[in-house]
């Protein structure tokens, strides 16, 4: 596979003066329930082997369901197979299959459970996305939203079966609906998505053929792309970390650095979401959710004190720190209809972190957590070199005595359609946290990858 591409190669190419498809609001509301379900749960610590079970099930279940209901729903000709959404069905669960492939083989993450490097993204919540994505875009609200749910349950039964970490979840509940929302139609409407293989210096990937209403090799001008109404954001890519150190009690614990440790899964992977609603050209609203987690092995220099036990030095030490952030968002665009986007706003945000050591011999073991709200201010400063062209900086955080945040970094956007646009960019990440119980100062440094697709 060509370096340059993390998930494999994307080329869309848009066909002139056709139309592109109204997808309705629905799916949306319907994966805003699903996902918020899979993050809102309070992790599990301890395998419910059946819950774990019928999460196995559930992953072959929804996309066979899928499936098997192109059979029976009819066709606007009177026979009893939907021909268009079997293919639309097949296009759409094969790409997300190969898409979750190639990310593991090149994520190459090691499982919570250390069993394998195999861990991002969730193939097992892919499928069932996959599968239960389907039914919701092409045959209504009434059967999507079950299967939405059932999907997120299984993306639950990942995680506290320590299979996958939760960015793995986000992940592959993200590429199993966002090639729904590509390639399927209403079964109303008809497909206006046409896929191709091909090669790339040396790599494969996907030629996306996506019809548009803007005609290509004219003169665009900004007006021609209209403001969504609901967007969503999937970013993904690596975080390095710089340093992690943690105190428990801040007041009796010895300060140690997790960035000493082995680094096991460093860079880590990291995926996020984001749901944002556009009131109108001035006001957004948005809800992003976060997790950073990552398990490591390593030793200390000298005895270590964290949560009144003694950890002995030169002793293998397994470690596990997580750091779940939901955050909701006001943005107010203070020069709308301009070359320039100047958004300034306020966040509140939900942070859980968990910190837990233990001896390698299950010994000594301890485990602190910690939840925690802050106020956060953020701007945006976004210049639109071209219609389709932008770049910027953004930064949102706050510092309070006890609780700081801060994520900054810049970014460049292409907008290939009205409803489809890409972001890469960089980000500086940090968060320092001081309570009773622990403090916990944290460094990572985050590239990343992004892919929106917007409702007009």
């Amino acid at each position: 596979m060509s370096p340059n591409c993390m998930w494999g190669c994307l080329v869309l190419k848009i066909k002139k003066g056709e139309k592109l498809r109204k997808p309705r609001l629905k799916p949306f509301l319907a994966i805003a329930i699903s996902i918020s379900f899979v993050f809102c749960i309070p992790k599990a610590h301890a395998e419910n082997e059946d819950i774990t079970e019928a999460g196995d099930y559930l992953q072959i279940i929804l996309p066979a369901i899928a499936g098997l209901s192109t059979f029976v729903a009819g066709n606007p000709e009177g026979g009893w197979v939907d021909r268009e959404g079997l293919y639309q069905f097949t296009k759409s669960l094969s790409s997300s299959l190969v898409t979750m492939g190639i990310g593991k083989q090149v994520s190459k993450k090691l499982r919570p459970d250390a069993s394998d490097n195999a861990s991002h993204p969730s193939g097992h919540t892919t499928a069932a996305f996959a599968g239960a994505g389907f039914i919701d875009q092409r045959y209504g609200h009434g059967w999507g939203i079950p299967a939405l749910l059932a999907a997120g349950f299984v993306g639950y039964s990942r995680v506290q079966s320590y299979n996958h970490f939760m960015d793995d979840v986000t992940a592959g509940a993200s590429i199993g609906m966002m090639y729904n929302w590509l390639f399927v139609t209403p079964q109303s409407e008809s497909s206006n998505v046409f896929v191709l293989p091909m090669v790339v210096d040396g790599g494969y990937g996907l030629s996306l053929n996506v019809t548009d209403s803007i005609k290509t090799g004219a003169k665009v001008k900004q007006s021609a792309f209209k403001t969504p109404k609901f967007r969503y954001d999937f970013l993904f890519g690596p975080a390095f970390l710089d340093k992690n150190e943690i105190t428990a009690s801040s007041d009796t614990g010895t300060t140690f650095d997790l960035a000493d440790f082995d680094k096991i899964n460093d860079p880590t992977s990291t995926a996020a979401i984001d749901f944002s609603y556009y009131m109108d050209d001035r006001h957004t609203f948005s809800l992003y959710f976060s997790p950073y987690e990552s398990r490591d092995v390593g030793t200390f220099k000298r005895p270590v004190s964290y949560d009144g036990k003694i950890f002995p030095a030169d002793t293998t030490i397994y470690s596990d720190w997580l750091f779940y952030e939901l955050r909701a968002g006001w943005h107010y665009n203070l020069t709308p209809a301009s070359s320039w986007d100047v958004k300034v706003g306020a966040a509140l945000a939900y942070q859980y972190l968990e910190t837990s050591l233990e001896m390698a011999s299950g010994s000594v073991s301890g485990k602190v957590k910690e939840n925690l709200f802050l106020p956060l201010l953020n701007a945006t400063l976004r210049y639109h070199i071209t219609p389709k062209f932008s770049a910027g900086i953004r930064a949102e955080g706050m510092y309070l005595s006890n609780n700081s945040s801060l994520e900054a970094g810049a970014f460049l956007n292409y907008r290939v359609t009205e409803r489809w646009d890409f972001t890469a960019g960089y980000t500086y990440w940090q968060r320092n946290i001081d309570t009773s119980d622990i403090k916990n100062d944290v460094v990572y440094y985050a590239p990343y990858l992004g892919v929106a697709f917007s409702w007009l």
